[in-house]
C-alpha cells in the first residue's frame, strides 16, 4: 500500500492528527485478507519503524485485522 510508504511524511509534514485520519481512510475500506498481509509485511520488513505511527498503523488496522480472524467462521455457517 503506497499510502503506507508515505505515512513517514505525511506526519513530518501534517498536524499531529492527519496520521491517524489517513490511516482511517486508507485501511478502513478494506477488508480482505490480503490488505491485512500487506500491513503485516509492511511492519515485520520495518522493525525499527517509528514507534508511533506503528501504533496507529495497528490501530488502523484493528478491524482488518479482527475481520480477517472472523472470516473463516462465518464462512462455515
Amino acid at each position: 500500500m503506497p499510502s503506507l510508504v508515505m505515512l513517514e511524511e505525511i506526519q513530518a509534514t501534517g498536524d499531529i492528527f492527519f496520521p491517524g485520519r489517513w490511516l482511517g481512510a486508507t485501511l478502513g475500506s478494506h477488508n480482505s485478507a490480503a490488505a491485512a498481509t500487506t500491513v503485516r509485511e509492511f511492519l515485520a520488513q520495518r522493525p525499527d519503524y517509528n514507534l508511533q505511527l506503528r501504533l496507529k498503523i495497528l490501530q488502523a488496522a484493528d478491524t482488518l485485522f479482527r475481520v480477517e480472524r472472523l472470516r473463516p467462521l462465518a464462512t462455515s455457517w
